[in-house]
């Protein structure tokens, strides 16, 4: 649901993207398909249904080893470090899973709130949708379609959850991603409200979203679960194949926080463990620190970027 902007958007003193620059790094942003940066079409005539089929997987597997393999060819590099906010770490472990040969290409993966295992989640509209019996087509339709709709009827049915009544009116209880993930209040400079608006929502597939619903609740790190027959037909399997995590052999720091609806202790200490090379799993020294305060907190450069700079410059 977010986008480059988000290294960026609160400006040159506590973006990291500005922060990392300024230390003599050569920094690149993704834009991960369907985002609003990445909606071109391949023939221009390709269908809603066509388009939007997709969920993080395909970003894995097809979107990120592009991107770097772009950035070594571009810089004559042999190789990068990697920074991932929630998806854009679970896109890395996909990666790695499925195109081992990238995880070399990696000499540092610094994981910010780990969304692989989502046994401990306690996101409201993760937890329905993981319950849901109705079935991807009437999902969907909650969803606004193919596309995440901006006014999804899962803003309305949740948004109490992350918005008290005297907060009702904020324009930030009706984002779709702060409803999914959490919101902390308190963390947050609400006087930049507006830019926050303006950044968020970025686009992302009905298919993306119910990707993680079916991990929800769950110890496993698995592929798209089509249901039983379809999976038959495209795994030669009733049930979905797991992740390889072993071969992400990359050095990998994981960063995780107290208050993170989709990053429980439980769950990271579990991806640490079927790490080969985890070298550091820090929990951010504020009790509070949820799913999003790794990039809009007011106080993320003290609590987050600093050590996340430091580890930059020991592996770089």
């Amino acid at each position: 649901m977010s986008s480059s902007a988000s290294w960026v958007q609160f400006g040159p003193a506590s973006g990291l993207a500005y922060i990392l620059f300024r230390k003599g790094y050569d920094v690149w942003m993704l834009n991960t398909r369907g985002n609003v940066y990445s909606q071109e079409r391949g023939n221009g005539r390709q269908s809603d249904r066509d388009f939007w089929d997709f969920s993080f997987h395909e970003i894995g597997q097809f979107d990120l080893p592009a991107a770097i393999d772009l950035i070594l060819q571009q810089t004559n590099m042999p190789s990068i470090q990697y920074i991932g906010h929630s998806q854009g770490s679970t896109v890395f472990f996909v990666m790695c899973s499925e195109r081992p040969d990238y995880a070399p290409k990696v000499r540092l993966m610094q994981s910010l709130s780990p969304t692989v295992y989502l046994q401990g989640s306690l996101s409201p509209v993760l937890k329905f949708m993981g319950l849901f019996k109705g079935g991807f087509t009437m999902l969907m339709n909650l969803l606004g379609g193919y596309k995440v709709s901006l006014n999804t009827r899962l803003i309305q049915q949740f948004r109490r959850h992350i918005c008290s009544a005297s907060r009702l009116t904020s324009r930030i209880c009706a984002i779709f991603e702060f409803v999914v993930c959490g919101f902390n209040w308190q963390s947050f400079n609400e006087t930049l409200t507006p830019i926050l608006e303006g950044h968020s929502s970025q686009g992302s597939s009905a298919r993306q979203i119910y990707h993680f619903a079916q991990l929800q609740g769950k110890n496993v790190f698995h592929r798209y679960d089509y249901g039983r027959l379809l999976n038959r037909l495209r795994y030669q399997s009733w049930f979905p194949p797991l992740y390889n995590l072993t071969r992400a052999t990359s050095k990998v720091v994981l960063h995780h926080g107290g208050g993170d609806w989709l990053g429980s202790e439980a769950d990271v200490n579990r991806l640490q463990a079927q790490l080969p090379n985890c070298i550091e799993n820090r929990k951010v020294g504020y009790d509070g620190f949820a799913h999003f305060d790794f990039t809009i907190s007011k106080d993320v450069r003290p609590l987050l970027y600093d050590r996340v700079l430091e580890l930059c410059i020991l592996y770089r």
